[in-house]
């Protein structure tokens, strides 16, 4: 890692005179300063910087060198890279805490193998499961400590389930039960159910009737049927 990578990640100073002299936040703070009682708040080059704010450092978001570094570093044990990112940044500083919060955006730590060999992120979960990685993404082995880039395995490709059931007709269709064709015909019926009325302000109920589209008959395939449809039962 450079010597300089702090500096190069995050260390981006202020804009200089001209920004800060025209700005209406930073004049109102000189001009109250100036109207200080004993009139040494403004008085030394030290405060009048702090005013307009020369000296004060900000963290930008330029993350690319990180993520550049985390890349170059895939093959290698995860315990002698983190040593030498704690080498060269003190976690206690506040450019070394900004260089660990955004260290872990490029690299998944915390992860187990499955018996199939895929890679799960532990932070992640949806519900009971875990999250499987995406391909190219960069994680530690939780089995050799070594960093690599995640690459799933290959999908096996699923045969074409056999089809259970084919509409004829809107009112018959053939469907397959337990290896065994059957042809369902399908229509209204009418069904009675318990309805309420009042008379009189008391309430009585009644029997009426209703058409309800439900199943009609069911009735097995012989062999000449199965042949005309190109069909057979299981064995």
């Amino acid at each position: 890692m450079r010597s300089d990578f702090q500096k190069l990640l995050c260390e981006c100073y202020k804009t200089g005179r001209g920004g800060a002299m025209t700005s209406k936040h930073v004049r109102k703070k000189i001009k109250n300063a100036k109207n200080d009682e004993d009139g040494s708040y403004y008085s030394t080059k030290v405060s009048r910087r702090k005013i307009i704010g020369w000296e004060h450092k900000e963290f930008g978001e330029n993350l690319a060198p990180l993520k550049r570094f985390v890349g170059k570093q895939v093959g290698k044990k995860w315990d002698k890279v983190y040593s030498e990112i704690c080498k060269h940044n003190k976690k206690a500083s506040a450019v070394g805490v900004h260089i660990f919060q955004h260290l872990y955006d490029f690299i998944i730590v915390k992860c187990e193998k499955h018996e199939d060999g895929s890679i799960h992120d532990c932070d992640l979960s949806y519900r009971w499961r875990t999250t499987e990685l995406s391909f190219g993404e960069i994680y530690v082995d939780p089995e050799d400590g070594i960093i690599k880039k995640y690459k799933r395995n290959k999908r096996k490709v699923r045969e074409p389930r056999e089809p259970t059931s084919y509409e004829l007709t809107p009112c018959e269709k053939l469907e397959k039960v337990k290896g065994i064709w059957y042809l369902i015909e399908f229509g209204y019926v009418e069904e009675p159910y318990v309805s309420w009325r009042y008379e009189d302000g008391e309430r009585f109920h009644f029997i009426a009737h209703r058409k309800v589209w439900r199943q009609v008959s069911k009735k097995q395939l012989n062999s000449k049927e199965l042949k005309q449809h190109g069909l057979s039962n299981a064995a």
